[in-house]
Parts: C-alpha cells; structure tokens; sequence
C-alpha cells in the first residue's frame, strides 16, 4: 500500500502528499483524481483520500453534535462561506454532519477560492488555528478511519 515515503512527483505540489493536497487544495486534488486516473500506489492513496475526504466526521463540541452550513453565491454558484457550529436535534436539512471537501468542486469546478475557504474551514476544526499541516500529520488523520463516515 502506500508510504509515508511517497508523495507527488508532478506538478505545483510536487513532493506533497495527497492527505496534504487536500487539506490545502482540494479542487486540485478532486480535479486530478477525476481526469487523469491515478494508477499505481500513490494513485490508490489519492483515490482513497479523495473518497474519505468527501466524508470528514465532524468533533463534538461540549458534548454537542456539530454541524457545517455551505454558504453559496446562487449566481456564479461559488462557495462563499462556511460555518461549523454546535446544532441541537433534530438537525435541519441544510446543515450536515460531515463535511465534503469536494463541495466547492460540485459547485464550480473552477472555484479556486470555494477550495480554499473550504480547506481553511476544515483545518482550523480539525487541527486548530494555526497549525501547521505536516505530511505526517495529514497522513495519519486519512489513515484512521475513525476520522470519516463511510458505510455507517
């Protein structure tokens, strides 16, 4: 399977891994996921991260199930915000309990900025304001299942 040791060997984010993409540029990473079919082992773990990635299970918050609100520019369809937030039951159908990295990419797949809000909004919940995104770090959150809501 796929090393710690593998990264991107093309490209702008060359020497990256994919966990790391994505958390930094999803659109890129979805983007390349569907149009050039990824073989080999860093194919297999970018496919796997773009699929997990579309499933993030949000953290509790004091015991409280949070919740995401995509916020969206209905005329050039462009992600323009989103907020994570506590929510009490039952959960309205505008809010959901993971998170998609790949929302702004459904949207408009050349919203570059929808990405990046998207990507900043994931990383400051899941690993705090300012922290630094390692490879490691990336990888070995992709690599717990417990982090995703798949086949539940």
């Amino acid at each position: 399977m796929y090393s710690l040791r593998e990264s991107i060997v093309f490209g702008k984010y060359m020497g990256k891994s994919p966990a790391q993409i994505v958390l930094q540029d999803p659109n890129w990473l979805f983007g390349w996921a569907e149009e050039h079919k990824p073989f080999g082992a860093i194919g297999q773990w970018l496919l796997e991260v773009a699929r997990k990635a579309r499933a993030i299970r949000l953290r509790t918050f004091a015991g409280e199930q949070l919740v995401v609100e995509y916020t969206s520019d209905p005329m050039t369809k462009k992600l323009v915000a989103v907020e994570i937030f506590p929510c009490a039951e039952p959960i309205p159908p505008e809010y959901s309990r993971t998170v998609d990295l790949s929302y702004s990419r459904r949207l408009n797949p050349n919203d570059k900025l929808g990405g990046e809000i998207l990507a900043r909004a994931v990383r400051e919940h899941l690993f705090g304001l300012g922290v630094r995104i390692t490879r490691r770090r990336a990888d070995d959150f992709f690599a717990d299942d417990r982090h995703f809501v798949i086949g539940d």
